[in-house]
């Protein structure tokens, strides 16, 4: 037999081969995208239920029931209104609502400043902290009040 037959041969099988493997991808390429495209559908319709429980739940008459079965709120009281003017500032005798229990911690000492400035570019920054927490100020008369609007 001659070279050039048994070369033909060859490379004829190997592109055989080849195009029989590509089949086999191609075929299971079609099964990936069939099973993708079947669960872009189901996550369209869960977020089509979605929506509709979303615009069911915003109505205001569901809103109402969910509140009043909820939140135990009462309507505000005239004893409740009260004008800018009428709210005091701190310097006319106002006093804390929340009293930190226990004595306080002194705060924490600032970290040692970095050597060079290399190792200040590889030390995460950190987020400040509070020397006490936040306080809220209203009137003594105030304090007596409880959610409703009555005295106590």
């Amino acid at each position: 037999m001659p070279r050039g037959f048994v070369l033909w041969l060859i490379v004829m099988s190997a592109i055989g081969w080849g195009v029989y493997q590509l089949k086999y991808q191609v075929q299971g390429l079609e099964a990936q995208l069939a099973r993708t495209n079947r669960e872009i559908v189901a996550e369209q319709d869960a977020i089509h239920v979605l929506k509709a429980e979303w615009s069911y739940l915003n109505q205001p008459r569901q809103i109402s029931e969910m509140a009043k079965k909820f939140l135990q709120v009462a309507p505000i009281g005239p004893r409740q209104m009260v004008t800018l003017s009428m709210i005091p500032s701190r310097a006319e005798g106002a006093v804390p609502v929340a009293k930190q229990d226990g004595p306080r911690k002194p705060p924490a000492p600032a970290a040692p400043a970095p050597k060079s400035l290399a190792a200040a570019a590889h030390k995460p920054a950190s987020a400040p902290a509070l020397a006490r927490p936040a306080q809220a100020i209203l009137p003594k008369e105030r304090l007596a009040l409880t959610h409703n609007g009555a005295a106590q």
